[in-house]
């Protein structure tokens, strides 16, 4: 028992082996530093050999000044209560193996300043419940084979070797979507509280889609909405 400070001060390694547990009780602050310039060896490493558990009660700031990689060997899950915004400067790729499934309760907006291409390799299926509105100030084009419909200022023109009006033919059926299955919170242990934020364990589907073994559940805004979502830099001084 030490009653008032305590210093210690190795010049050289310092090594610790304990055989069972450990548990370190700080009641205010806590400030780890490791290394004194950026170079190779002033580094941290930390190897878990079973589950590791964190919990913050108030905010958390992750501030890093290179690259960061983070590799995870199966599913991986997040959910956000409120808001989540992202914010890229650079380029961003996006790869999905298996399905990609996508469910937006409220309004979707999306907004391209330059070109927007899209390939499928299979079939195409929009099922609106109300009007759909395109509108172009050059020409717009419907083309199968050798038919085709271009509208354009200056009129309509309609190629096809048969043309058929109120005679022949059938409307195709729009691909129906998939439902994603959604995450709960994690339960807070030391609150007692059992409100989760969704549904029970035994109330969830067992069938996950597969989204590149990534899933998101968000209450708000999910994805990059507006030019307002967009992120201060951090400055030395923080």
């Amino acid at each position: 028992e030490v009653l008032n400070n305590r210093t210690t001060d190795v010049k050289m390694d310092h090594t610790e082996t304990i055989g069972n547990n450990q548990k370190i009780t700080v009641g205010l602050g806590q400030t780890v530093t490791v290394g004194k310039e950026n170079a190779g060896g002033h580094d941290q490493s930390i190897t878990v050999a079973h589950d590791r558990s964190i919990t913050v009660r108030n905010d958390q700031t992750l501030k890093v000044k290179n690259d960061r990689m983070v590799s995870i060997s199966h599913d991986d899950g997040l959910y956000v209560a409120n808001d989540r915004k992202v914010t890229v400067e650079g380029k961003q790729e996006h790869t999905t193996t298996g399905d990609h499934i996508s469910l937006v309760k409220g309004s979707h907006s999306l907004e391209v300043k330059g070109d927007l291409a899209r390939k499928v390799s299979g079939a195409l299926g929009i099922k609106v419940e109300d009007d759909i509105v395109l509108e172009s100030s050059s020409r717009i084009s419907l083309k199968v084979g050798g038919s085709f419909v271009v509208i354009h200022p200056g009129g309509v023109d309609i190629m096809g070797p048969k043309i058929n009006l109120n005679s022949g033919g059938r409307p195709g059926a729009p691909v129906g979507t998939m439902q994603p299955s959604l995450l709960k919170s994690l339960s807070d242990e030391d609150s007692g509280s059992e409100d989760s934020g969704g549904a029970n364990e035994s109330d969830q589907t067992t069938t996950e889609p597969e989204l590149n073994h990534m899933f998101g559940s968000i209450k708000g805004i999910d994805g990059i909405q507006s030019k307002e979502l967009v992120f201060r830099r951090f400055t030395e001084e923080e």
